[in-house]
């Protein structure tokens, strides 16, 4: 028999517990966390696109496709299926986020074509200007190695 609020009393409950009983598990630990995929390429300046804003990639995915999942906490970027960048997410617009560890080596003695991605047909200003946007906001070696949260205007 139901009553009026709902609760099933009687045999019918009895046995509606032992039934399912063994299906009935604790919630988990860690709530659900929504996060809605997208996919972004890597510019030469090794900052991938997320909800108008900018996260570096390693300097090697430069020119490349990766997938983004940003969550309401942080942004983590994925290239082939495997995790190779995590941010704290940023709100608002124009806003780039920099690992100095995912920059390519300052002692390097090429131009940059092979360090940032093999990208030959980009001019010397391309370069120069990617190479900026690189330097913005970026700590040398020397410095500590933490995020670095820039806007450009």
């Amino acid at each position: 028999m139901i009553d009026r609020f709902g609760s099933k009393t009687g045999p019918g409950a009895r046995c509606l517990k032992q039934v399912d009983r063994w299906a009935l598990r604790s919630l988990p630990t860690i709530p659900y966390e929504f996060a809605e995929w997208t996919q972004s390429k890597v510019g030469i300046d090794c900052h991938g696109a997320a909800d108008h804003n900018f996260y570096s990639t390693p300097h090697r995915l430069a020119g490349t496709r990766v997938d983004v999942r940003p969550t309401a906490q942080t942004v983590e970027i994925l290239h082939h299926g495997r995790c190779v960048a995590s941010h704290i997410r940023l709100y608002g617009r124009g806003f780039y986020q920099t690992d100095p560890n995912h920059r390519p080596d300052p002692n390097a003695h090429s131009v940059g074509l092979e360090v940032l991605g093999g990208h030959r047909g980009r001019s010397l200003g391309a370069l120069r200007r990617g190479s900026d946007a690189l330097s913005l906001g970026a700590a040398s070696s020397s410095e500590s190695r933490s995020l670095k949260t820039t806007r450009l205007r």
